[in-house]
């Protein structure tokens, strides 16, 4: 699925997105009203919004979210939505946001290193997506929504990762499966590929997790948990100078950190061919019934021109 660019911010204040949602929620559940009367109500309830143009934003971003659902005129919620008002969970429009929209995951992965200010993250989050966003207002919006999910905390200028979110990352990483299921799914997603796999190819003495073949093109993973990441990374720099194969390293959030900050010092010759993926990534691709577009693109040989089809809606 292609993510949106262009987010909105709901209107009620900075720090009540999630109340005005829940209230926009409550009165498309009871009235399943037509955009004309979802209009009406949004002016008539939030004063301070006196432009119809601002308002079809706000119910633009709630239909891209997935919340709301039009049909012949009329709007109705999701059965997300309804789980929403009945559980007052704000994770699941999280997950919401997170799939549907370009630079969530990337922002909280940019805070969890350290604070940054909003200017900080816009630079960092363009080189990271290839954004061409002129001003900061995309990234702050993005930065009040996470604000009010309480994903993210505000101290002076800078924002950094709520405890909240920290908590979370700890529980999902605790659940991981062991290395040798992540390889082994890593082998089953390259057969749905066409490649040639192999589980623990030699390589100088060592082995690798898995080799992938296609098209006289090699891609090379290792999977690093609690192991030695300077001893995974070198499997990959031998990989990468010996056969030519593009290097994948499937680790936890914190690998991804180290291995990140061991790409501009001992391993600089990985810094421009290495793949990360957390391992969640490669649950949810081997869980697929069938390799979907957006996989594909995720999974293609680095110089495979078939593979390419890029685009975002926005």
């Amino acid at each position: 699925m292609k993510k949106w660019l262009g987010l909105t911010y709901l209107p009620g204040g900075d720090d009540k997105y999630i109340d005005s949602l829940t209230k926009c929620l409550e009165f498309v559940r009871e009235n399943s009203p037509s955009k004309e009367e979802l209009t009406k109500w949004f002016l008539q309830t939030f004063r301070s919004v006196e432009s119809i143009a601002v308002v079809k934003s706000c119910i633009r971003t709630i239909e891209k979210l997935d919340l709301i659902v039009r049909s012949k005129d009329k709007f109705s919620v999701s059965d997300v939505a309804k789980e929403f008002l009945q559980t007052s969970n704000n994770d699941l429009v999280y997950q919401k946001l997170k799939a549907n929209y370009v630079g969530i995951e990337d922002i909280l992965e940019i805070l969890s290193e350290k604070p940054h200010s909003v200017d900080e993250v816009l630079v960092i989050l363009k080189g990271k997506t290839g954004t061409k966003w002129r001003s900061k207002r995309q990234v702050a919006i993005r930065l009040n929504w996470l604000l009010n999910l309480r994903l993210v905390t505000k101290i002076g200028q800078r924002y950094q990762l709520a405890k909240e979110m920290k908590d979370i990352e700890g529980q999902i990483e605790q659940q991981r499966p062991e290395h040798d299921a992540i390889r082994d799914m890593i082998v089953e997603i390259g057969k749905a590929y066409d490649c040639d796999t192999k589980k623990e190819y030699p390589l100088n003495g060592e082995k690798l997790d898995v080799l992938w073949k296609k098209l006289g093109q090699l891609a090379a993973w290792e999977v690093h948990f609690e192991a030695n990441l300077h001893k995974a990374l070198s499997k990959l720099k031998q990989a990468l100078l010996w056969l030519n194969a593009e290097p994948r390293l499937v680790t936890t959030q914190e690998g991804q950190l180290e291995a990140k900050k061991l790409l501009e010092t001992s391993f600089h010759e990985l810094k421009d061919a290495l793949i990360i993926e957390h391992w969640e990534e490669i649950i949810n691709w081997y869980n697929s019934a069938k390799p979907s577009a957006d996989a594909l693109q995720k999974f293609r040989f680095k110089h495979d021109l078939r593979f390419r089809s890029k685009g975002r809606k926005g």
